[in-house]
Formats: structure tokens, sequence, C-alpha cells
């Protein structure tokens, strides 16, 4: 469970995220772009700690 999470303040993060969420509902919600390099799409997930842990390997 994240830090930030606690039994006290969950209920208000999940009616927060919720009515962010309905932004992109409404009849006329928001154009998104993103523009990312190509390298971040080529690149593992994670890093070699995170791997590691897994069991798996970088190379």
């Amino acid at each position: 469970m994240l830090a930030a999470v606690r039994p006290d303040n969950l209920e208000d993060l999940v009616a927060a995220r919720v009515s962010r969420q309905d932004v992109f509902e409404r009849n006329n919600p928001p154009r998104t772009w993103f523009v990312i390099d190509e390298n971040v799409l080529l690149r593992p997930p994670g890093w070699a700690g995170v791997l590691a842990s897994a069991g798996l390997s970088a190379a």
C-alpha cells in the first residue's frame, strides 16, 4: 500500500480520482497529446534492482 494511502483518507482519494476521470467522459472531453522519445519505447521496463527482485536479468 502506498505511504500516502491510509484507511482514513482512502475514500477521499478514490472520490478525487473519479472526479478527475469525469473530465474525460463528458460530452466535449479535452484532447490529449503525448510526445515521447522513441528510446522510451525501446527501453526495458523497470531498472536492474526491480528486475533482480523479480528474479529477472537486465541483460
